[in-house]
Parts: C-alpha cells; sequence; structure tokens
C-alpha cells in the first residue's frame, strides 16, 4: 500500500501516453475552434491573454502553452493543443490523489 500512489500515477502516465500516441492526427470536435484560436493569436501576435475565443468561454491564456511547444519544441500545433491537454490532465490527477491522501488515512 505504501507505492500504491507511485503505481497509479505511472498507470496513469502511461496509458495516457498511450493514448495520444494512437490518436490519428485528424482534429476533433472543438479542436478544430482551438486550431483557428491558436491561428489568430499567431497571426495577429499581440493580443490580451484574457481575449476570449471559440463560443467565447476560452482566454487566449489557455492555447499559450500549446503555441509555445508548437514555435519551440516544433511540434505540429494539433499535437501541442493535445499534449497541453494531456499535461494538465496529469496535474489534476495528482492533485486529486494528494488531497485525497490528506483526507483519508490509508488503511
Amino acid at each position: 500500500m505504501k507505492y500504491f500512489w507511485v503505481n497509479f500515477f505511472l498507470l496513469i502516465v502511461f496509458r495516457l501516453l498511450l493514448f495520444v500516441s494512437q490518436l490519428k492526427t485528424q482534429a476533433l470536435g472543438d479542436e478544430l475552434e482551438y486550431l483557428g484560436a491558436i491561428e489568430i493569436i499567431l497571426k495577429q501576435g499581440n493580443l490580451s491573454p484574457f481575449t476570449l475565443y471559440s463560443d467565447s468561454s476560452q482566454p487566449a491564456l489557455n492555447f499559450y502553452p500549446a503555441i509555445f511547444l508548437h514555435l519551440v519544441m516544433r511540434v505540429p500545433e494539433l499535437i501541442s493543443l493535445r499534449l497541453v491537454t494531456l499535461i494538465f490532465s496529469i496535474g489534476a490527477l495528482l492533485f486529486m490523489a494528494l488531497i485525497l491522501r490528506q483526507k483519508f488515512t490509508p488503511l
């Protein structure tokens, strides 16, 4: 039980990486809107991070990590968008695991 969270984390990371590697490079659903927003940000350049995109629910600040991966690491836009989502998801899982560990004592 001592290494449960480490094993759980490694299992989640492995599964998410496997999932991302199996995705086709075809954009799905809202990804087309998000890719359009990234393209607008790259073309206009000096937008406020709080400008709203998509259905006016996504601030530009949400797209900056994907833009960073695209420009600096030369990752395609769609893959960078998915990698940022993966990183945020793993962070949320770790945060939830820490909260649960503090709230409930191991058996």
